[in-house]
């Protein structure tokens, strides 16, 4: 065999060897590249309850406790100013009303308010009347009279407020109180849908008037009837 076919024939060889492997290298093994990405998926899964999970609970419970530092700190600076205001008052001579409402916070327990209450009283702070919401039970009104006889048997009581509640429900929340509510502060119910009205030029100035006087009355009325109750219920 000549020397320059046999040296030509391997020189085939090698290059169709060469073009093969440089083939092979181009091509995508779709096994391999799943295995990959599972193989990383399964990394970040780790990752995350390892680590990540770990940093997310830490940092919430920072949130938290910086949250409730505010909290704490706008508490602490509200109950300064009203030890400031309590002084002021005793040393001017001067009555105190503080009006609590904690509704607006969350629900009402039947010892939300009495729990307020209490918390004042172990600050030295006395005021001679309290001014409070409608409560949701008769067991909450029993609690509040409690706090306020015990911390302070000179108080005047309580007048309760409305917080622009129709007539049905106060009407129903003064059947509920006990005696140491005397009285109510209601504006709202009162003279919120006439004003409206007037100004919106649907109530002449006689017609506001009617209509507010008509709604105070029933209201009169209606604490009234609830208060004979309730002093029936004190004599028991």
């Amino acid at each position: 065999m000549p020397l320059l076919a046999v040296a030509g024939g391997a020189l085939d060889s090698i290059i169709r060897l060469f073009a093969e492997e440089a083939e092979v290298g181009f091509q995508l093994n779709l096994f391999w590249i799943i295995a990959q990405a599972g193989s990383f998926l399964l990394f970040l899964v780790i990752l995350y309850f390892a680590a990540f999970k770990r940093i997310g609970g830490v940092l919430e419970e920072r949130r938290s406790k910086i949250e409730q530092g505010l909290r704490d700190a706008d508490e602490a600076r509200q109950e300064r100013e009203l030890a400031r205001v309590h002084h002021a008052a005793r040393a001017a001579g001067r009555e105190l009303l503080i009006e609590i409402i904690s509704g607006k916070h969350g629900p009402l327990g039947d010892d939300t308010v009495a729990a307020v209450l209490a918390r004042l009283y172990a600050l030295g702070i006395k005021p001679d009347w309290w001014k409070l919401e409608p409560q949701r039970s008769a067991a909450a009104w029993r609690a509040i009279e409690e706090v306020v006889k015990r911390n302070d048997p000179y108080c005047r009581g309580v007048v309760m407020l409305g917080l622009e509640a129709p007539e049905a429900e106060l009407a129903a929340a003064f059947r509920m109180t006990s005696a140491i509510v005397k009285g109510f502060a209601i504006g709202r119910t009162v003279f919120a849908d006439a004003a409206r009205q007037w100004l919106s030029g649907k109530m002449t100035d006689q017609q506001a008037v009617a209509d507010m006087a008509a709604r105070f009355e029933r209201l009169v009325t209606n604490w009234e009837s609830a208060h004979v109750e309730t002093a029936r219920k004190a004599a028991r």
